[in-house]
């Protein structure tokens, strides 16, 4: 809700390298991280050191899934029922929630406004605790910012494709390392799932998936 005043994460982002004034640079670059990141290189052209992240630009920052411990998983969850997270026909907003607020959504409509050869907007898959018991209003919050996001894309002809639902995937403990995380064989079926979903332009027929918005003139990926 902050989006619109709090652009960034605590992470930070390099506007710097980004602005027009290249003097400023270094500034920024002359520091011991990039010492650290310097020598690094070094050691990874000298084969002394292993490559950190794959020649895709990705990198896996999840434990090796060999260490992965169900109990510990199972805690960070927490307790629940899966029924308190069932699909409803009707998700009801709780009486006094405030109303939602995204401003973070007009970006995304600046974005899709772009001259694009094709896009697509993916809600990922995390696990049902993370999305709100029925008649929450973190629940009305999701399915509020799906509904606007939704109507983002349509307006730009881009498909939207909802793996934040309850389903076998998202029911599941054992599919996650908390809440928010899902582990490394997830995310490869997802990849799979997402090309499945954007090919067909359909519904899992097994619920993992829905469509929320699909391109109005039928194009289809390939």
């Amino acid at each position: 809700p902050d989006a619109d005043t709090n652009r960034i994460t605590e992470r930070g982002f390099p506007d710097w390298m980004f602005d027009r004034n290249p003097w400023n640079d270094p500034l920024y670059m002359l520091n011991l991280n990039s010492l650290e990141l310097s020598a690094r290189r070094i050691m990874h052209a000298a084969g002394l050191q292993a490559a950190r992240i794959s020649d895709d630009g990705f990198k896996a920052f999840l434990p090796d899934d060999a260490t992965y411990d169900a109990d510990k998983a199972k805690a960070k969850i927490g307790t629940w029922t899966a029924s308190d997270y069932l699909p409803v026909a009707v998700v009801n907003i709780p009486t006094g929630t405030p109303v939602f607020q995204f401003p973070a959504h007009k970006w995304l409509d600046q974005l899709l406004s772009k001259n694009w050869a094709r896009a697509a907007l993916v809600f990922m898959p995390v696990h049902v605790v993370a999305t709100g018991t029925n008649g929450s209003a973190l629940l009305a919050r999701d399915t509020a910012c799906k509904t606007q996001v939704s109507e983002i894309a349509k307006k730009h002809a881009v498909t939207v494709v909802d793996f934040r639902v309850p389903t076998a995937l998202t029911l599941r403990d054992e599919n996650f390392w908390d809440p928010l995380h899902y582990r490394l064989p997830v995310g490869e079926q997802i990849v799979n799932n997402i090309k499945q979903a954007l090919v067909t332009g359909e519904n899992d027929p097994g619920g993992t998936w829905q469509i929320l918005a699909a391109d109005p003139r039928g194009r289809k990926w390939r």
